[in-house]
């Protein structure tokens, strides 16, 4: 049986799905298209260690896919489910409001 999710406020389920800014930068990064781990470790400079926890969290909750490639070295390759393309419009969202507020100083 699925494991319930309390929900207190309307953000609660986003944030449980995608609940640090690393998650949030792989879909973002997914978005685009199909990556391999090395790609998305560049693009969200995170520790491999790390990422790998953060891919197999989001594989669990069906948000990406993982395809394995038996070459050597072994190749991974990360892609996002209908239902983390279903996040876009919210990233989406995120992204515009950042372009709006880049000059506004955070202290």
């Amino acid at each position: 049986m699925g494991k319930e999710i309390k929900i207190h406020d309307t953000i609660d389920l986003f944030l449980y799905h995608l609940d640090n800014k690393t998650k949030i930068k792989i879909i973002k990064c997914l978005l685009s298209g199909t990556k391999s781990f090395d790609e998305l470790a560049k693009y969200t400079k995170c520790f491999p260690w790390s990422l790998w926890f953060f891919l197999k969290d989001l594989t669990k909750k069906k948000i990406i896919t993982t395809a394995i490639y038996p070459a050597i070295p072994i190749r991974i390759e990360y892609t996002l489910t209908g239902f983390g393309e279903s996040f876009k419009p919210a990233i989406n969202s995120m992204v515009e409001w950042s372009y709006s507020y880049k000059t506004h100083r955070i202290e």
